[in-house]
């Protein structure tokens, strides 16, 4: 989608797809360069069981700060209507999309392979967002983030 040279014969380079990559070391053997791209695995809980339970308590807690934020039930619902069909890691990285946080904080949570971990250290900032935008409204009812595992 975008890049940008670096010092070093480096660079930043910006994609989207549904994969993450690494690169390796570019070549300049042709008129443009190529480096060799190496797919990376996330792990997945053993269990189906376990992916269910933190994938639901994930998109709980996201439908809960979709909420809080301001977004209509429509709004959420639409949302939240293709995560049940999703594998949990893509629906773990869109999770952490609908985060409002530093760039470098949401690269080191994307870039963890362990996906329960991803997972649940996402649900845990989502739930912060909500305790804060429920204390700093006084006059709404207290919301509360579903309960997570532990």
């Amino acid at each position: 989608v975008a890049w940008e040279e670096q010092a070093e014969d480096r660079y930043n380079v910006v994609l989207l797809g549904v994969q993450k990559v690494e690169f390796g070391k570019a070549t300049h053997e042709r008129p443009y360069q190529q480096a060799p791209v190496r797919l990376l695995q996330d792990r997945l809980p053993e269990s189906p069981d376990v992916s269910h339970r933190l994938q639901r308590i994930l998109t709980e807690t996201a439908r809960t700060l979709l909420t809080v934020q301001g977004q209509s039930e429509e709004q959420v619902d639409q949302m939240m209507s293709t995560t049940e069909a999703m594998p949990m890691e893509v629906v773990t990285n869109w999770a952490c999309f609908l985060l409002n946080i530093e760039p470098a904080t949401k690269q080191s949570l994307l870039e963890l392979d362990d996906v329960a971990l991803r997972c649940d250290q996402i649900t845990r900032l989502m739930a912060g967002r909500i305790e804060a935008m429920s204390k700093s409204a006084p006059t709404a009812p207290p919301v509360t983030a579903p309960s997570r595992l532990n």
